[in-house]
């Protein structure tokens, strides 16, 4: 790792930045909970939440209680606090069987994803919602269309239904109203150009940006009638190989293989200005980023591929961490709170943005296993949103509604296209009072991101955010445990309703007898005069 840090070419990159620590205080709390049951604090505000200090008042002072990795929460007395994890699903997949053919590249349109195969093939696929409950319970194969011809490698990109497909040897289509036709790019561009090494749609501002593995990068966008059309050409660096811009569309990053990752202030679809800032580092192949966070893809002078995490504030960048371990790495996504960097069979997800003064060691990283994945999007049909249910399918945990956030993910590799999720569970502190006293807790949170931050829009990775929370935890007694709650709420349901079902039956019993007594009183009498009246005989019962 060191040579790797050697062979680095400095410019405005800083190894001492300045950091500070912003403050919050949570007001203190009391809560009354039932003695021998869990009581769940989870912390949703705070996200970035990295590391966790709880102590507990003990003979007149504050102790440190170590955190639990292993044994059962639900058993401990007290109180134990829980730091962010990350958890892997695989939710759905469709596989197409092939002995020659292989999958290229995809790209998400709503909620279609469109797949290239070599032998110039593309497919449609659909994700089944459960809009309801924001899920996704499937997905499901559409239709194939043919073009004929065979490309190794393809770029594509989607917008409303219309795709502008790249293959080699100047193949290239454009898919609109379930139809292809072939297109001549040099053309367009007006000369000939070489397969792009990457093609970026910018979904803001409906420019197509081309990257050709040398200097130039030519901007492309949709006409009305859904045709292509040529915006300009930008002569930049020597060997571009990714595009990416910001979500507001006011900064274009290019990519460059030996120079490193370039940026350009976007003025109108026509005018591009270098800015200052630039990371500078040498055989790069792959990166992506999230507001004031980089992850970089390159290879050392002996080809071992790496992950660089860097760090940037204004026009400086840091150098925060090194990823290389465990597996080769061949491409990276970023997202808000996680990372998940590609490799060849073995892939690993990651929290980013923690400033590695600020802590040693981060939380245990997570790795999960697709064979050949080659290419990894996000879904974004619920982008940021929060979930509270159960969580973790694994005991103990797994009745327990945690809240978490989670981003859905479409990948594709050789012959299979699958979806998955990542969750992010947020902090949490369980407790289990054993008796009616008071006991005093006090827990301090290390965060990359906090009320303060957010209200700033402040992504500054060097302002450490600290979150202090004093409670207290007061148990009370119960007239049974937990464990009975259901015996006791279903004989409980049982005992009233036999009491409404009697009630019901009285009612029906008073009206049917008013109903007799009504019929009755409506039948037609005899009446009798003074005559017939004595002719009645009386007779005394006892004869």
């Amino acid at each position: 790792m060191l040579l790797i840090l050697l062979s680095l070419v400095c410019a405005k990159r800083t190894t001492g930045p300045v950091y500070k620590k912003l403050f919050e205080q949570i007001s203190d709390t009391n809560y009354v909970h039932n003695i021998d049951s869990t009581l769940l604090l989870q912390y949703n505000s705070y996200p970035g939440v990295y590391s966790m200090e709880l102590s507990g008042l003990m003979d007149g002072e504050f102790k440190p209680i170590q955190q639990n990795v292993t044994l059962d929460p639900f058993t401990l007395p007290g109180c134990h606090q829980y730091q962010r994890r990350l958890i892997h699903k695989h939710l759905a997949d469709q596989q197409i069987e092939s002995e020659e053919s292989s999958f290229t590249d995809m790209y998400i349109d709503g909620d279609a994803v469109f797949v290239t195969r070599n032998d110039n093939a593309l497919f449609q696929f659909e994700i089944k919602l459960d809009v309801e409950n924001r899920k996704i319970v499937g997905l499901e194969f559409k239709e194939k269309y043919e073009n004929g011809g065979f490309s190794q490698q393809h770029q594509l990109i989607c917008y409303n239904k219309v795709c502008l497909i790249l293959g080699e040897e100047g193949q290239t289509f454009i898919y609109k109203d379930n139809n292809t036709t072939q297109v001549n790019l040099t053309s367009i561009i007006g000369e000939f150009r070489d397969f792009p090494k990457d093609v970026y749609f910018d979904e803001k501002s409906k420019l197509i940006y081309i990257c050709y593995e040398n200097s130039f990068v030519d901007v492309l966008q949709f006409t009305n009638d859904k045709s292509i059309e040529k915006v300009k050409t930008i002569t930049a660096g020597q060997k571009i190989v990714q595009i990416r811009t910001n979500p507001e569309s006011t900064i274009l990053y290019l990519l460059d293989q030996q120079v490193g990752l370039l940026s350009y202030k976007i003025v109108s679809v026509l005018e591009y200005i270098q800015n200052s800032f630039q990371i500078t580092l040498q055989n790069c192949m792959a990166f992506d980023f999230y507001q004031n966070t980089f992850f970089i893809v390159a290879e050392t002078q002996d080809s071992i591929p790496y992950a660089l995490e860097v760090l940037s504030e204004d026009d400086r960048y840091y150098f925060n961490k090194i990823y290389s371990k465990d597996m080769d790495i061949y491409d990276v996504w970023v997202g808000e709170h996680f990372a998940i960097l590609i490799g060849a069979e073995i892939h690993r997800v990651i929290y980013h943005s923690v400033y590695n003064k600020f802590v040693e060691q981060t939380e245990i990283p997570l790795f999960f296993q697709d064979v050949n994945l080659v290419n990894v999007e996000e879904y974004k049909k619920w982008d940021n949103t929060s979930y509270t249910e159960q969580a973790i399918e694994q005991e103990p945990f797994q009745g327990i509604p945690l809240v978490y956030k989670q981003s859905f993910m479409v990948g594709i590799s050789s012959n299979q296209i699958s979806v998955f999720s990542i969750k992010s569970l947020l902090p949490w502190v369980q407790c289990k009072p054993t008796s009616t006293n008071d006991t005093k807790y006090s827990l301090k949170m290390n965060s990359t991101s906090c009320l303060s931050k957010q209200k700033e829009n402040d992504h500054t990775a060097f302002k450490q955010c600290v979150i202090l929370h004093n409670f207290t935890i007061t148990g009370k007694e119960i007239l049974f445990y937990e464990e009975d709650q259901k015996t006791i709420i279903i004989v409980g349901c049982i005992l009233v309703g036999l009491v409404i079902l009697l009630i019901l039956l009285a009612v029906v019993a008073i009206v049917y007898g008013n109903y007799r007594i009504n019929y009755y009183k409506n039948l037609p009498h005899v009446i009798l005069d003074e005559q017939e009246l004595q002719n009645v005989q009386v007779e005394n019962p006892e004869n």
